[in-house]
């Protein structure tokens, strides 16, 4: 993984690292141009989603269900690869934190969250697009809830039914993450198990979507991304965790990445020049814009 994950790492480099069954069907374009005649062969087919090859928090993460919105998605971003993903229609998406030591028997999961869609419950009274018009939730992607709510916004649901503004677990976009403490027991050896051929790289997060967490690595889940070591242990943004325990958790992490960097210094692994590191930085700055 490029840099270990921490700068302008391509999403795609990854998945031809995991088992092609576990990823949604899957394609790099780089203009409006490619995507159409991705369509027009019958490659991918809509809904789908669309998002940078080189992102970080969600930014750029759009669902479209139609050519319009892919026209108004490419007018609005800076020229590099996007990828276009199928969507998962799913109820449920996670995340998890996996790390393994280098030449070492010891690994674990040290963060497992559910991320919930941003959501409301219904009055009986008012349409749903009067409920995202009026919802307080400050980072609510309303142009991602239109589209995915699309034919229903003149709706009015029955009073207490949820429904979900869309289904984008970034925190970004309005989603909220919840700690798991209770999680199959065999979910740290499944991921063992599942992640053992991913070599060179010994810290990253898993997102995916799963019927439920005792889905992992099942036929029923589905692997959206890896993202290596700028993952953040997701649960810090639990409501219920003291602030104290955030940064707690956070500086444990960090000393997880030191201790494997340290050994892999230890096994001959270059560190890439400082002058390099600025290269990438400046460069995904440019394309987080």
């Amino acid at each position: 993984m490029h840099f270990g994950g921490l700068l302008d790492d391509p999403k795609s480099d990854v998945y031809n690292k995991l088992n092609p069954s576990m990823i949604p069907n899957s394609r790099l374009v780089n203009s409006f141009a490619s995507f159409n005649e991705l369509l027009e062969k019958g490659k991918i087919q809509f809904p789908l989603i669309l998002k940078p090859d080189i992102g970080l928090k969600g930014l750029g993460v759009y669902q479209v269900t139609n050519i319009d919105d892919v026209k108004d998605y490419f007018s609005n971003i800076v020229e590099q690869n996007i990828l276009v993903q199928e969507f998962v229609n799913y109820e449920k998406e996670f995340s998890l934190l996996f790390y393994h030591m280098p030449d070492s028997s010891e690994y674990a999961i040290s963060s497992v969250v559910e991320k919930k869609y941003p959501s409301f419950i219904a009055n009986g009274v008012d349409t749903i697009r009067k409920h995202l018009e009026s919802d307080d939730n400050p980072f609510l992607n309303r142009k991602t809830a239109k589209v995915h709510l699309a034919d229903q916004l003149d709706y009015i649901p029955a009073k207490g039914k949820v429904i979900n503004f869309h289904k984008i677990g970034n925190y970004s976009q309005g989603s909220k993450f919840f700690a798991l403490n209770e999680v199959p027991k065999d979910l740290e050896n499944r991921a063992r198990k599942y992640f053992e051929n991913m070599t060179g790289v010994h810290f990253f997060r898993v997102d995916f979507k799963a019927p439920s967490i005792h889905d992992f690595a099942m036929k029923d889940c589905k692997i959206l991304e890896i993202n290596g070591v700028k993952s953040e242990p997701l649960h810090i943004y639990d409501p219920s965790i003291k602030w104290s325990q955030k940064i707690a958790d956070i500086r444990r992490h960090w000393k997880i990445i030191h201790r494997i960097v340290k050994l892999n210094k230890r096994r001959g692994m270059k560190f890439p020049r400082f002058r390099d590191a600025v290269k990438h930085f400046l460069r995904l700055k440019r394309l987080v814009k």
